[in-house]
């Protein structure tokens, strides 16, 4: 009788294993993986998943099926299911949009620690400080898209001007370096603004977190010159107004345009080339992608500023698994296969070649005008690092910006996570005030004409009370971390 039993048990391991442990899941390919990604939804994406899919079924035993939706579809599709715990989907694109720490709190991811300490793919192709700076509370729930991971900060520079004008961009170490150059602009090409700055053109609160990491609006963790941290709030700031002091120079000396102010939206102006120089994120190759998109506006670019790598610089754009997905397993092993099979992310990535892409005689992909499928986002799938390139890429690109990652300084509080629930109405106040004085950042105004009213209305907004709570949990997160 006992042999019977235990007949009978390893006959329902085996099973068990096969249905939810073993090498081949869903041998049948009765397993669907479903991956929810935002962006526009391609025409022909039916011929790249009947390819796909011969490979998920051989490597996998599942098929994929992955659907795009447009932003607010996405959206709106994503905050239904978070709501009543639909397992409609299991692998989903979670970051900018459909913000990865909300959704944790909300329950709607799997914790995947376990999964990745026994992948080697993953902790190959995605680093330690990449993990760690993707935690909330100290555990995985999804895990970051490799790509530029760092906050360094560039200006960019219409590239006719800078020849004509014999400038080296090698030379260019801080924002001050470049004054004379818009001097030159400003009294050669008169029809042409020489430095933008405006509500779309990022301003004082991206220059603030280069010196620590704004964990929210108005409150910056820094790292002690003798160890330690500290908690700042933009009252602690109020003697750093060096660079609002030279927007309101440069605004005084006319490279800023005099209507700044009121301009509005000035982004169709910027893609025709009404701007001289520009500030945006650095990164190994930045200029020849906007280069790539703007053929008549070409531009060359300049790092100034150290390159630092944020303590939530993963929570931008990741991949993460429905906490109800019925194939949680399976779903991991699609997400594993997109960094080990550089044929089946490119796939995704590009289509099929001679359908959707050619390679033009370099080696790049030029995509075939109207195919029906063209998504544009490596960066939305798994590691751009396994992509192929595009023209005016070099050879080392990747190689580069792995290493500009590498190289960065890391935060001093990498796997800290700010739980705004206590303060989130002190939050939206001061999210308020700081989009009220948006515009005053331009040097539209003199310091002395909205400073003082700022942060006035930062105090009252309830700055500290936020300050003191980033400082409360910080302390906890620290002593937990010991």
């Amino acid at each position: 009788m006992k042999k019977v039993l235990a007949l009978v048990l390893a006959v329902m391991l085996a099973l068990s294993f096969a249905a939810c442990g073993g090498e081949k899941k869903g041998a049948d390919g009765d397993v669907t993986i479903t991956w929810y990604v935002p962006g526009d939804k391609q025409a022909d994406i039916a011929s790249v998943l009947e390819e796909a899919n011969k490979i998920t079924m051989e490597k996998l035993g599942v098929k994929l099926d992955i659907q795009f939706m447009d932003l607010a579809s996405f959206t709106q599709r994503m905050t239904m299911n978070f709501a009543s715990g639909s397992d409609e989907f299991d692998l989903t694109f979670t970051g900018y949009i459909n913000p990865y720490r909300d959704a944790v709190i909300k329950g709607a991811y799997l914790e995947i620690s376990d999964f990745v300490k026994k992948s080697k793919v993953i902790q190959e192709q995605i680093p330690e400080y990449a993990r760690e700076c993707s935690m909330v509370n100290g555990e995985l729930y999804g895990l970051p898209n490799m790509q530029i991971m760092t906050s360094g900060c560039g200006l960019f520079i219409q590239k006719d001007l800078a020849e004509e004008y014999g400038l080296k961009v090698e030379d260019i170490k801080h924002l001050e370096d470049i004054e004379p150059f818009l001097e030159w602009v400003k009294n050669t090409h008169p029809e042409i603004y020489p430095f933008r700055t405006g509500r779309y053109a990022g301003g004082l609160e991206a220059q603030k977190g280069r010196n620590g990491d704004v964990v929210t609006k108005g409150v910056t963790v820094r790292a002690k010159a003798n160890g330690g941290v500290e908690v700042l709030s933009d009252l602690d700031l109020k003697d750093e107004t060096e660079e609002a002091l030279l927007m309101r120079k440069w605004f005084e000396k006319g490279y800023i345009r005099a209507d700044v102010a009121s301009a509005g939206d000035d982004t169709q102006e910027h893609a025709a080339g009404k701007f001289a120089v520009w500030r945006s994120t650095y990164k190994p190759g930045g200029d020849i992608e906007f280069n790539n998109n703007n053929p008549d506006n070409p531009c060359v670019m300049a790092l100034i500023s150290d390159a630092c790598l944020p303590y939530n610089s993963g929570y931008t754009a990741m991949t993460a698994i429905n906490a109800n997905s019925k194939h949680p397993e399976e779903a991991f092993k699609v997400f594993e296969l997109m960094h080990s099979d550089k044929e089946f992310y490119n796939l995704i990535c590009y289509g099929i070649e001679g359908k959707h892409y050619n390679f033009d005689e370099e080696g790049r992909v030029v995509y075939i005008e109207n195919s029906g499928y063209k998504p544009a986002a490596c960066w939305k799938f798994g590691s751009v690092f396994n992509s192929y390139l595009l023209p005016g890429q070099p050879e080392n690109i990747w190689e580069e910006t792995v290493a500009f990652n590498d190289s960065a300084i890391k935060s001093a509080v990498m796997g800290f996570s700010f739980d705004q629930s206590k303060v989130k109405t002190e939050v939206a106040q001061i999210a308020t005030v700081k989009s009220k004085y948006k515009q005053s950042e331009t040097g539209a105004e003199a310091l002395d004409a909205w400073y003082p009213a700022y942060l006035s209305e930062l105090e009252a907004a309830g700055v500290e009370t936020v300050k003191a709570e980033v400082e409360k949990q910080l302390n906890e997160w620290m002593k937990a971390k010991k």
